[in-house]
């Protein structure tokens, strides 16, 4: 089951596709985060993007990872609470 749970993550199989695109909300805060590091690249030096592009990458694997995790506990459970309906326990 991990197997199949991580080919839908790594797109593979793509049942997601379209996850979040309506979501007003994350689309206000995509903007927000684009304009804020827009402005901040605008004021630093080089060293400093260098930095702040090390810190932009750090949290992006950081994200990804702890979206991949949120979604493979998300999926397991949700098959645990279909087997419990199927077997019919409370």
């Amino acid at each position: 089951m991990r197997e199949t749970i991580e080919k839908i993550w790594r797109k593979q199989l793509q049942p997601y596709e379209k996850c979040g695109s309506n979501n007003e909300e994350i689309k206000a805060l995509e903007r927000l985060l684009q304009r804020n590091c827009e402005k901040l690249e605008k004021a630093l030096s080089e060293k400093e993007k260098e930095t702040l592009e090390k810190y932009n990458d750090c949290c992006n694997e950081y994200v990804d990872l702890m979206m991949e995790q949120a979604f493979c506990d998300g999926f397991c459970l949700g098959a645990r609470i279909v087997a419990e309906a199927i077997a019919g326990t409370n």
